[in-house]
């Protein structure tokens, strides 16, 4: 992953304010781990890879629906989301390792696991890798085995980014280290390598009442706006300008895009020759 990528990922901070705009602010009751997990096919003793786990809520919050005798191998390039991943499932009863590692150079043998994840990190493994990663997680998946891969629609938060620009026309809120893995063009890339590829999507939006949380949101991502917002007196000036506009309208309506991809490792359909 690009340089920057790690950096923003080495403490579990900036994922963590992400993750608490969503929960406190999301239009559908179901959280999104919670309708996520419910909507997944799995079964007693499967062994699920996940690549780019970040801080494992997903798993704490649904550790108590897990099937029997799961068994979970967790695995990010970022040892602080590791250490914060060992946290959230200390009081659990998952069974569970932990492996700092890469995406395009997994330790495991081939056809080891039952499920393999990749929750929105594919956007952040760049456009000349992902194919590289991908295949990986093929290799590793068993015939007939499961891929999850979550992610977002092009029009995932864009009110921010018109805030930004709103705000301070110069400030560029654009994060180039993104690439282009979404829910409009990533059937295309899994449909190469994987079979029966489905794309489901998660009915909700955001409508924030605080300006605070929106704020430490903005300046956790990867952008040159974020980086400048954090400067104490145009961060400050620019958390007054979100709550006029809230209390202006009630609360700020964002978009929510985002949704997963599931799809199968078909075993090979050997032919037979038959000399007549």
């Amino acid at each position: 992953m690009h340089d920057s990528v790690e950096s923003q990922y080495q403490s579990s901070s900036p994922l963590e304010a992400r993750i608490q705009l969503h929960k406190r602010y999301s239009t559908n009751s179901i959280n999104w781990f919670e309708w996520y997990f419910n909507e997944m096919d799995l079964s007693e003793g499967d062994l699920i890879l996940d690549v780019g786990c970040g801080t494992a809520e997903f798993w704490a919050m649904n550790a108590k629906k897990l099937p029997t005798d799961v068994r979970l191998i967790l695995v990010d390039t970022s040892e602080g989301m590791i250490q914060a991943a060992k946290r959230n499932l200390h009081h659990t009863e998952i069974n569970v390792e932990y492996l700092v590692g890469d995406l395009c150079s997994l330790p495991f043998r081939n056809e080891h696991f039952d499920v393999v994840m990749a929750n929105h990190m594919l956007y952040h493994v760049p456009d000349d890798k992902r194919n590289e990663g991908l295949s990986e997680l093929k290799r590793v998946l068993k015939k007939d085995g499961l891929l999850y891969a979550s992610t977002n629609g092009d029009k995932h938060l864009s009110e921010i980014t018109a805030l930004i620009m709103h705000f301070h026309p110069l400030l560029n809120p654009e994060t180039p280290e993104l690439h282009t893995f979404s829910l409009q063009n990533g059937a295309n890339q899994l449909e190469t390598l994987f079979t029966d590829v489905d794309c489901h999507r998660y009915d909700c939006d955001l409508k924030v009442t605080d300006a605070r949380p929106l704020v430490d949101y903005i300046q956790s991502m990867m952008s040159s706006a974020a980086e400048q917002l954090k400067n104490t007196t145009i961060g400050e000036e620019f958390e007054k300008y979100i709550h006029r506009l809230i209390c202006e309208h009630g609360n700020l309506h964002i978009t929510k895009e985002v949704g997963y991809f599931k799809a199968l490792k078909q075993a090979r359909t050997e032919s037979l020759n038959i000399i007549e």
